[in-house]
């Protein structure tokens, strides 16, 4: 029983597990043409890391790029992005050689295996065999839309929703609501009629071997919803209107104090200014004022002359004021003090 068991644990470490959906086989690309593969996984795997693995066999292959960490090649050669709400996750290659090229989808598997599913790259110099010209598709919900893809190969064309698709060999299964047109030589038409929104998601077009993935994205149209309804829709034409619509008054708000604030600023700093330099200059008034006044009023000089008398010479202090003739009166001069006018 043991040795069986290794078997088995060997050819799933080599094929890879069955948790994970992506393009059943082939799908073919132009070198230096970038391609987007769309990896599909179960709830359980929503918080686990994924990464993109290249190798022929599973436990040998090497990662590339992982969601919770850069690629090692040039930018751009490898993408990858998550949606755990979709529970999809997408990787996008850009191959720079051609040839056959086999890749894995991975999880992440904390203390047990990894798991993984495989793809491969068809890469011709030339137009590949099988492709579209976007991956990326906009619709709107109550629409139809075409979806035209260029074929080289030979083999019955199917249509199916990525993790609802049966064995291709039964070829078409969606339903009424898709058809394909192959009037044209080497062109398919894939008609998606009455769109909803639940009708987003990954598709796969098939014939044979090859698979070409796209991504349909529906949208609310607004010219067909006029009923109001409680529940807020944001579609793709509403987008830049509703942006702008409500984000004006808080912009010309935020405009105008960006304005008026450094103004204002402005003129508070000059005002302060003003006001000390009127300070400075009514302080240097007055200190001019006040030393102007004490050179006027403070100097006193006097002319003092001599007495030529000398009987009023010998006479003591207490006398000069007495006259005792007019004759002395005349031998004495007088002096007198008072502001001297200035010059």
């Amino acid at each position: 029983m043991a040795p069986f068991l290794v078997i088995v644990v060997t050819l799933c470490g080599l094929t890879g597990t069955h948790s994970l959906t992506t393009v059943s086989e082939e799908v073919s690309v132009k070198v230096g043409a970038r391609v987007s593969i769309p990896c599909l996984y179960q709830p359980s795997h929503e918080h686990h890391v994924k990464y993109l693995c290249k190798g022929m066999a599973w436990l040998l292959c090497n990662k590339e790029i992982t969601t919770n960490s850069g690629s090692s090649f040039p930018e751009g050669q490898y993408t990858i992005s998550d949606d755990p709400d979709q529970g999809v996750f997408t990787v996008s290659i850009t191959s720079q050689e051609k040839g056959t090229q086999t890749y894995w989808c991975a999880v992440e598997i904390p203390d047990a295996l990894d798991e993984g599913t495989r793809f491969q790259l068809l890469v011709s110099e030339d137009e590949s065999s099988l492709y579209v010209d976007q991956q990326e598709i906009i619709g709107f919900d109550g629409d139809r839309i075409n979806i035209s893809f260029h074929s080289k190969t030979h083999g019955k064309p199917g249509w199916c929703e990525l993790g609802h698709c049966k064995e291709q060999q039964d070829g078409f299964i969606e339903g009424s609501q898709c058809s394909i047109d192959a009037s044209k030589q080497g062109v398919f038409v894939v008609t998606m009629k009455d769109l909803d929104l639940k009708s987003s998601g990954w598709y796969i077009f098939f014939q044979g071997k090859l698979n070409m993935p796209i991504h349909l994205t529906v949208a609310v149209n607004s010219k067909t919803t006029n009923t109001p309804t409680s529940t807020t829709v944001i579609t793709l034409s509403d987008v830049s209107t509703k942006k702008i619509t409500e984000k004006e008054p808080d912009v010309l708000r935020n405009n105008l104090m960006n304005l008026l604030l450094p103004l204002g600023i402005l003129l508070f700093i000059i005002s302060v200014a003003l006001l000390v330099s009127w300070m400075f200059h009514r302080r240097a008034k007055r200190k001019l004022t006040a030393i102007t006044v004490s050179c006027e009023t403070d100097v006193v000089y006097s002319s003092v002359m001599p007495v030529h008398s000398t009987a009023a010479q010998n006479k003591p202090t207490g006398d000069m004021n007495l006259k005792k003739n007019p004759k002395e009166d005349e031998n004495i001069t007088y002096s007198v003090i008072g502001p001297h006018p200035r010059i």
